[in-house]
């Protein structure tokens, strides 16, 4: 079995609670925790921890993405 090890990650620390990793293929992503007191319409009471998980890749081994290909249909 292959040696499996952690991405080593950073965080940015802005208000969308952002991390950053690169895997093993050089393919870079973004990770958001971004607040969503709109999802589900959030009671009052438990707004402030309603939080939508995102994950972007933003890079890949021959050059980051440009604006047309992330909106290319898949």
């Amino acid at each position: 079995m292959e040696n499996i090890t952690p991405y080593q990650y950073r965080s940015v620390g802005d208000i969308d609670n952002t991390y950053l990793f690169t895997t093993r293929y050089d393919v870079a992503y973004r990770v958001r925790f971004k607040p969503s007191f709109y999802v589900l319409d959030a009671d009052p009471a438990i707004a402030n921890h309603v939080y939508e998980l995102v994950i972007a890749r933003i890079e890949k081994p021959d050059g980051p993405y440009t604006f047309l290909e992330y909106n290319q249909p898949k």
